[in-house]
């Protein structure tokens, strides 16, 4: 009973993965029985033809096979379509068709490098590493994972650094730095670990492994090659026990167990033959054939050895080296081509933008010109009016100080006229006071009435003169007071009568003051005014 439990116990773990497996599976064919439009039916086939990979290879083949013919129907190059040629790309690797892998996989990375998707340029970029590794080309690999881990560091893509790490250490293994290639493994270790991807991790100790058992320490590689195949075969990940079984094959023959050995290589041989990874097909053969020939059965060892010709020529044949050389220069051909192309649009479009810029600087010059010379003679039509209207008010201004100078004249002579009249009245009224008798006086008095009548008349004349003056002097006054603040308010008055071209007598009959005084207040205004010697005070006063 105790021995039965043991097995229970796996069997019961090998149903449950099976049952983690199918229902996976369930859920994304679910999810394409449900998908309605193209796109959703494209996704849905996407996701289970990348899920099948590791379990059932040709039926992932189906999936993104049909995913292909939908997506290559729909909108052009979208990444929808980059991912299923990346896919199958994986398939057609597996299936050692290398020359259709790469052709898939530069398709991907065209689609990729336009929509500028730098990690996934990184992951094809290690896909196509892949195919050089499996062509036996470690050096063209190692350059393609270092490109991988350099885009990939810049995206900050863990995951893809790890891989590349781990495939590059694969890489340095098989051109024997194994030094190189346990750092690389270790750097993919650890970031697998902060991942906390199990799956990667055991395929980063299995690489480990492989060092270990190179260098003779099978009691490191073996535990970890078996744990690995037995969590593998819990997983069904087909192509992973057919490495793990090829593996423990090598392992066996260094330890000097061949029976073990030829176990093993056959188990590998039957999954690579029926999931057809032609790829392992050829290591199988070649392993049997290196078991046989340990056992001494060296009829089966060449027998072996020609079937591993027969899929080898088929794989690494100089036709089909040639056909990947030929993808990969057609590949950088067509994009240099684009690129040139690309170059000669840009440079064209420079030229159709600097000769519209030129255009437009011109029509923006012309019509900044324009509205500079309709704005400049608009302001010179304003200047020219408003000097016009300044010339016409100037002369309309002299015409009236000219009146009013005439009128100011006649006025100042008028009542000069009524001094000394009234001087006269003054003297007859004093001589005829002393003779006159009453009817004298009577006829005095009434003559009297009437000249005083005559002085009122003379008087209202004098009224018209003081109105005369403020309407030609009016704003002079407030003009003075701003520009020469230090003016009294008779010297104000002296200049606005010498601005009516008066003379210093007539000036002195309107003020009622001595020519001397006068004199004198013309001296001062001089003065304060600063009026050169030889410019007259009426000239300046006019000029102001």
């Amino acid at each position: 009973m105790q021995r039965i439990i043991p097995y229970l116990c796996l069997l019961l773990s090998f149903l449950g993965i099976a049952q983690e497996q199918d229902t996976t599976f369930l859920t994304l064919k679910n999810n394409l029985d449900r998908a309605t439009s193209n796109t959703e039916k494209v996704k849905a086939l996407m996701a289970l033809g990348e899920y099948r990979i590791e379990y059932d290879i040709k039926e992932a083949e189906d999936y993104l096979s049909e995913a292909r013919q939908l997506a290559e129907l729909g909108d052009g190059e979208t990444a929808d379509l980059a991912f299923v040629y990346n896919q199958l790309g994986v398939v057609n690797r597996r299936k050692a068709l290398y020359g259709d892998a790469i052709e898939l996989y530069l398709k991907s990375k065209d689609i990729y490098e336009k929509i500028n998707d730098t990690s996934k340029v990184a992951d094809v970029i290690h896909n196509i590493g892949m195919v050089y590794r499996y062509q036996e080309q470690d050096s063209v690999a190692a350059e393609n994972f270092k490109e991988a881990i350099r885009l990939n560091g810049q995206m900050k893509d863990t995951f893809g650094l790890a891989a590349a790490f781990n495939m590059l250490g694969v890489s340095y293994r098989r051109m024997n730095q194994l030094d190189s290639a346990l750092v690389n493994y270790s750097i993919a270790r650890n970031l697998f670990v902060k991942l906390d991807s199990k799956d990667d991790i055991r395929r980063v100790d299995n690489n480990i492994a492989v060092v270990y058992s190179i260098t003779g320490q099978y009691e490191k590689s073996l535990p970890i090659k078996l744990a690995n195949l037995e969590y593998n075969k819990r997983q069904g990940k087909k192509m992973s026990m057919c490495i793990g079984y090829h593996g423990l094959s090598k392992e066996y023959s260094r330890l000097g167990n061949p029976e073990k050995a030829k176990l093993y290589a056959d188990s590998s041989l039957q999954i690579a033959l029926k999931e057809g990874y032609r790829e392992r097909i050829t290591s199988a053969y070649v392993r049997r054939s290196a078991v046989h020939r340990d056992m001494k059965n060296f009829e089966q060892a060449y027998q072996d050895y020609r079937y591993y010709k027969k899929y080898s020529d088929s794989i690494y044949g100089l036709e089909s080296a040639e056909r990947i050389k030929e993808l990969e220069l057609q590949y950088e051909t067509q994009k240099e081509k684009n690129r040139l192309e690309i170059l000669s649009e840009e440079r064209k479009d420079k030229v159709r933008l600097y000769t519209y810029l030129f255009i437009a600087a011109i029509l923006v010059g012309g019509l900044v010109g324009y509205l500079l010379w309709r704005n400049y003679t608009a302001r010179v039509r304003i200047v020219a009016d408003k000097l016009e209207k300044e010339r016409l008010t100037k002369e309309l201004l002299d015409e009236k100080v000219k009146v009013s100078e005439a009128e100011l004249k006649f006025l100042v002579a008028d009542n000069t006229m009524r001094l000394q009249f009234v001087r006269e009245l003054s003297n007859r009224i004093k001589e005829n006071k002393k003779a006159a008798d009453s009817n004298e006086i009577q006829q005095f008095a009434n003559s009297l009435i009437l000249q005083l009548e005559q002085q009122i008349g003379t008087e209202s004349k004098l009224t018209l003169l003081q109105e005369r003056i403020e309407e030609v002097n009016r704003g002079f006054h407030e003009k003075l007071i701003k520009l020469y603040p230090d003016l009294s308010k008779t010297e104000r008055e002296v200049c606005a009568l010498s601005r009516l071209n008066l003379s210093i007598k007539e000036i002195s009959t309107i003020r009622n003051a001595s020519v001397d005084a006068t004199k004198m207040v013309r001296h001062r205004i001089r003065k304060k005014l600063d009026i050169p010697k030889d410019t007259e005070l009426e000239t300046f006063i006019q000029s102001l």
